[in-house]
This record gives C-alpha cells, sequence and structure tokens, in this order.
C-alpha cells in the first residue's frame, strides 16, 4: 500500500504511461485515409476481447466503454472523499443501467454496463428483475425521488432529465468534500464542466424543445444558481442575437475562439448566430482544450485523474466513429464535422 503523498504521483505517472498521446484531428484523418481500423483501436488501452472489429459504431462504443471501466477500477481511490468522489463519477453509467432498466421494462445482463458488484450492486439486481421488484428495490435507495417522481410522468425526457440532475448534483456535492490539493485542481473543471453542459440542455429545451424558459430552467442542476437565474433571465427577455453570452463568463471567449475553428454547416442558419448542433460542439472542444491542459499538470493531485477520465472516453466516441466511418465509406469532410479531439 503507498503512502497517501506517494499514491498522487504514482497514478500520475501510471496513467501517462497507459496513455500518454491523444490523437490531433490529421491523426484521424490519416486512419480514416488509410482504412486502418485496427491501428486505431490496437493504441487504445483496452485489452483485446473489447475491440470489437467490424461492429457498428453502438456496439463498438460499448464495449469500449466496459474496457474503461476495468482500467478506471484499478486506478481511482475506493475509500475516503476521493474515492466517494470517483465513485460517483463512475456511477454515471449505473445510471445508464437504471435508464435502460425503466425505459425497457426488462432487460437483459448482457445489454448492462459491467460494474463492480462491490461499488454498483444495483446494476447486477436489476438485470433480469421484473419491473415491479426493479422498482421495489429502487425505491429503498438514493434514486427514490425519481421513481415518484416517473411514477406520476412516465415520458422518457422527464427520467433523463431527473437522472441527469441526481448525477451531477451528487458529483459537484462530493467533490467539495475532496481534500485541499484534489479539490482545489478538480472543483473549477468539474463546476465549468456542468455549468456549460446545463447551458447547452436548457437551450434545447427552450428552442429545441420549444418548453417555456421555467420549464427549460427547472429541471437542470447548475453549480451557481446565479448562472440559472441570469439564463431565466436572458430567456425571458428573448435574448438570443448571442448565445455564447448565456454561458458562465470564464469560459465565454474560449467558447467563441472554437466556434472560429468550426467549419461552416452548409445548413447553419443564416441570421449569423451559431445553430445548436456547431454551438454543442464548440463548448464540447472547450472542454477537450481544458482536460487535455490539466492532464499534465498537477501531478500531487488526483486532477490528472479525472480528466484522463473525460479524455479517454473521448478518444473511444472518436474510435467508434472512425470505425464506422470507415465501414460505412462516410467522407473526411463528414467524419472531420463530427469529431471531438
Amino acid at each position: 500500500m503507498l503512502p497517501s503523498t506517494a499514491l498522487r504521483p504514482f497514478i500520475f505517472a501510471k496513467i501517462h504511461g497507459i496513455f500518454s498521446g491523444f490523437r490531433k484531428p490529421e491523426e484521424w484523418l490519416g486512419l480514416l485515409q488509410s482504412g486502418s481500423v485496427n491501428r486505431a483501436l490496437n493504441q487504445l488501452p483496452v485489452p483485446e476481447k473489447y475491440r470489437q472489429h467490424g461492429a457498428d459504431q453502438r456496439t463498438q462504443e460499448f464495449y469500449l466503454h466496459n474496457a474503461l471501466l476495468g482500467a478506471f477500477s484499478d486506478l481511482a481511490p475506493e475509500k475516503g472523499p476521493a474515492g466517494n468522489f470517483f465513485s460517483a463519477l463512475f456511477s454515471e453509467y449505473e445510471i445508464k443501467n437504471i435508464s435502460l432498466f425503466l425505459k425497457e421494462n426488462q432487460a437483459g445482463e448482457e445489454e448492462f454496463y459491467p460494474l463492480p458488484r462491490k461499488t454498483a450492486p444495483l446494476s447486477s439486481l436489476l438485470a433480469g428483475a421484473s419491473r415491479e421488484i426493479g422498482l421495489q428495490l429502487l425505491s429503498h435507495t438514493e434514486y427514490a425521488p425519481i421513481i415518484e417522481k416517473i411514477s406520476q410522468n412516465s415520458e422518457t425526457a422527464v427520467l433523463d432529465a431527473a437522472l441527469e440532475q441526481h448525477y451531477y448534483s451528487t458529483l459537484h456535492r462530493r467533490a467539495l468534500k475532496l481534500p485541499g490539493r484534489d479539490r482545489r485542481a478538480i472543483l473549477p473543471i468539474l463546476t465549468g464542466y456542468i455549468d456549460i453542459r446545463s447551458v447547452l440542455t436548457v437551450l434545447r429545451n427552450r428552442f429545441g424543445y420549444r418548453q417555456t424558459p421555467e420549464a427549460a430552467c427547472g429541471s437542470v442542476y447548475f453549480t451557481d444558481q446565479k448562472i440559472k437565474e441570469k439564463l431565466l433571465t436572458a430567456l425571458n427577455n428573448e435574448e438570443r442575437a448571442d448565445p455564447v453570452r448565456l454561458f458562465p463568463e470564464p469560459r465565454r471567449e474560449q467558447i467563441r475562439e472554437q466556434l472560429k475553428s468550426i467549419p461552416e454547416d452548409a445548413d447553419a442558419s443564416t441570421d449569423g448566430t451559431p445553430d445548436p448542433t456547431t454551438l454543442e460542439k464548440a463548448a464540447a472542444l472547450c472542454m477537450q482544450t481544458i482536460f487535455r491542459k490539466n492532464f499534465h499538470t498537477n501531478h500531487t493531485s488526483l486532477g490528472p485523474l479525472f480528466c484522463f477520465y473525460f479524455l479517454l472516453k473521448r478518444e473511444i466516441l472518436n474510435t467508434a466513429l472512425l470505425c464506422n466511418s470507415v465501414r460505412l465509406e462516410i467522407p473526411a469532410e463528414e467524419f472531420r464535422r463530427e469529431l471531438i479531439y
């Protein structure tokens, strides 16, 4: 067992030894043009059994995410505030399993992300359970309020919003309890990530699903209520001319810079405002840049491990996208538009 002073530098060295380089756009395009799916899969730090050569994008993603869970179960702390935080971070996969169960009424174990029974017993208990038994189990857990909510409104959008709100509020709450050096490294990145995602969700609710400003903001979690209040005021005043102004101030200029780097889509709006898909990509690129930068710093904290989680998840999505693009002979321009690097 490593002493606490050595644990964080050890993890820093370990994750950089596992995977030190995340590909640039030119490398992804080179792999696409060469048709080298094997090269892309072989460079990921995952066992051969998780590389589903020739599989469709969804199946490939599923297996690679399973490998991600396996890799992180050996790296992340298990005890104390740090263990609680990373357990909450990985719980997004348990939430996906719960969502699948509730939407499908009953799901087989092979459809679930495999999670350690010790830290996430719900997934193994729900696999194969009837809806009645599953709801009884969930009613005795932290998800009980969500079960109550969907009993009144069974729309899948209500379920997804409730699960997402629970996930981010729990993650934020546990981040606040991290030891000082870990909290200082992780909290600013996490709060920026949550609030950017939340602004995008609100914009999608308001302008995509035509919800009222109050409904669009109501089921979304923000780490700072002032951001939510400003957003609600802007929506009520119908301020849409510059949607970037609706994002948290520290990230606005970064998102503007990313918007400049994204090629214009032929189907984009003609009024000068970025379409929702372009705005989402600019925000994702902004966060990707932040994760990449912090992956290489603060080696005496768990910040790099936190960033590694998001970077490796994105590498998995890009790899699955590449495999699908090669399989379906998707043009390079279209592949490039979907890529997040």
